[in-house]
């Protein structure tokens, strides 16, 4: 069974680089894409997603979307596993995602959704229900 996709990035650009990326994979189906967090909610209540991959900062305020609809989805449907794809590795957003009491979050750098198949491996490991965190991350501490 395929595993249910909802994609969020407000740059067109990314957001047809991650397309392109989660179509090669045969057990992925992107079913809902959105550029803001208004779209992606909705989308979310839509198409009953399996994962969300979502941009931190995106419309209405582009500060943290991603990470509140994280913070959401761990109360109203822990079932759902999010990947948050960003150039940021905010602690205080790590910490967010993270200590919410969900174990099915995932965090990739952009600059390494290419590498070693980073994204394909955040979203199978979400929807395994469990953690991935960009190993340039855990590098560094």
């Amino acid at each position: 069974m395929a595993i249910r996709i909802v994609l969020a990035d407000d740059s067109r650009a990314v957001r047809d680089v991650l397309v392109e990326i989660l179509n090669r994979s045969p057990e992925l189906d992107l079913v809902g894409l959105a550029d803001d967090e208004p779209t992606l909610l909705a989308a979310i209540e839509e198409f009953a997603p399996d994962v969300v991959v979502t941009d931190v900062r995106m419309p209405p305020t582009g500060t943290d979307e991603g990470v509140r609809v994280a913070e959401s989805l761990a109360a109203t449907h822990p079932g759902i596993g999010v990947v948050i794809v960003t150039g940021f590795n905010d602690p205080g957003w790590l910490s967010r995602v993270f200590d919410r009491g969900t174990e099915n979050r995932a965090w990739v750098m952009k600059e390494h959704v290419y590498t070693r198949h980073q994204l394909i491996a955040a979203v199978r490991t979400v929807h395994q229900g469990e953690r991935w965190i960009d190993p340039s991350l855990t590098a560094r501490s």
